[in-house]
């Protein structure tokens, strides 16, 4: 193994994991509008926030895993509510302002039981396929991060001089184990809606 081969696994699972991890909430329309870089480029501020979340990722995980974490369970206490029945989709999409009211604002958190019902006759399959990440996607990016996290093992395991894991390959790992859990506290959450 090269250092060169170290260095470029690592980078290459480091973004999967932290671009793949983060799911945003849906931009507002100030943060969709296509703006020109000295006057010639285009580029919205959503680019800019998606690259700021993955910066945070990559620096501090942890973050963006209690993020997740906190809006799975707030999912989980709303779906489990009597009176309305409500799929994690439809809490979440509701939860990252997915709903508008008329004017175009978010709606706000429904305190009425109607409101909830009034959110439920959008289809959750609607939802689903305005949602650019599917189960297949997912299913291959856990392939590709266990596949890093069992090279890794079977190197620390041996454990001889010419097969020793570098730091980088040590924080990757850790990355990687934080970005899988987030993507499963996210996995009904739809992604770029």
């Amino acid at each position: 193994r090269s250092l060169y081969n170290i260095i470029s696994g690592c980078l290459a699972t480091l973004f999967a994991c932290s671009w793949s991890a983060y799911y945003p909430n849906v931009p507002t329309a100030n943060r969709r509008k296509k703006k020109k870089f000295l006057g010639i480029v285009p580029y919205s501020d959503y680019w800019f926030y998606r690259v700021k979340w993955l910066c945070l990722t990559i620096i501090a995980p942890e973050v963006v895993f209690s993020r997740a974490l906190d809006e799975c369970l707030t999912a989980m206490h709303l779906v489990l509510r009597p009176h309305h029945k409500l799929s994690m989709v439809h809490v979440f999409f509701f939860g990252m302002n997915g709903f508008v009211e008329s004017d175009g604002r978010p709606c706000s958190l429904p305190v009425d039981p109607r409101d909830f019902i009034r959110l439920a006759t959008v289809a959750k399959d609607d939802i689903e396929d305005k949602s650019k990440s599917d189960g297949f996607k997912k299913l291959i990016l856990t392939v590709q991060i266990l596949w890093f996290i069992i090279q890794f093992g079977a190197r620390y395991r041996q454990g001889t001089k010419d097969s020793k894991t570098a730091h980088l390959e040590v924080l990757t790992v850790a990355i990687a184990v934080l970005s899988c859990t987030t993507s499963l506290l996210w996995w009904y959450k739809p992604l770029e809606v």
